[in-house]
């Protein structure tokens, strides 16, 4: 019998929208619930990008790229980068590390961005992912559906999270790791508001996902 689904939150910053064909350049996850010593589980990584970023990916995440180098405008220095197979499969290994055979990664407009665009990477690179990854969470589906956050006229994660009096800073924004942090603390005030069957009522299994959104990105 399968397990109830283990959340891992993710964020990813890229070169572009899916249109563009992005590569991701920051991969960053937080798992939802502590381990035994109370504390989260953290991946963070930079990847070497294959193209430059466009001037809106740039304007909203910081980083861009010079000389096959990564470098982060908001701190004016290079970003540490390793090649994408490394980053994913250690990814991969960090899930694996969790011990959950039911997996889900969930992220801010998961179905149509963060999750399609990790899983193209996977198949671009031929890693296989689905004995690990068992499904897909997109709480902003979630938060279209209730009265009180579905009426916003902008449901972006800042938006929803001043809604909700979330703290947020502002100048971390578009930060990978910060922001999974920041959806983290919003996933558990949604959760504590409406219930654990919020996140069940947002979640595909990977099967599902594949076939709902994934092959509309990946035929593409």
């Amino acid at each position: 019998m399968m397990a109830e689904p283990y959340y891992v939150i993710l964020d990813v910053e890229s070169t572009g929208l899916l249109f563009t064909n992005p590569d991701i350049v920051e991969l960053s996850a937080i798992s939802l619930e502590p381990d035994e010593t109370g504390l989260p589980q953290l991946f963070d990584a930079f990847l070497q990008p294959t193209k430059d970023l466009t001037k809106e990916a740039t304007s909203i995440n910081g980083l861009y790229r010079r000389h096959n180098c990564l470098f982060n405008s908001k701190e004016g220095k290079e970003v540490f980068t390793e090649s994408p197979p490394q980053v994913l499969k250690d990814f991969l290994s960090w899930l694996k590390k969790l011990q959950s055979n039911n997996i889900y990664i969930l992220a801010y407009n998961a179905f149509k961005f963060d999750a399609p665009l990790l899983l193209q990477h996977f198949e671009r690179y031929s890693i296989p992912y689905s004995q690990v990854i068992r499904g897909v969470c997109d709480p902003l589906v979630g938060i279209q559906r209730l009265p009180s956050l579905g009426s916003l006229s902008k449901k972006s994660l800042l938006d929803v999270c001043q809604t909700l009096k979330i703290h947020v800073r502002s100048r971390e924004l578009h930060s990978g790791f910060y922001d999974s942090v920041l959806l983290r603390n919003l996933v558990k005030k949604l959760r504590q508001e409406w219930g654990n069957a919020f996140l069940k009522d947002c979640s595909m299994t990977l099967q599902q996902f594949k076939s709902s959104y994934f092959k509309d990105f990946y035929s593409s």
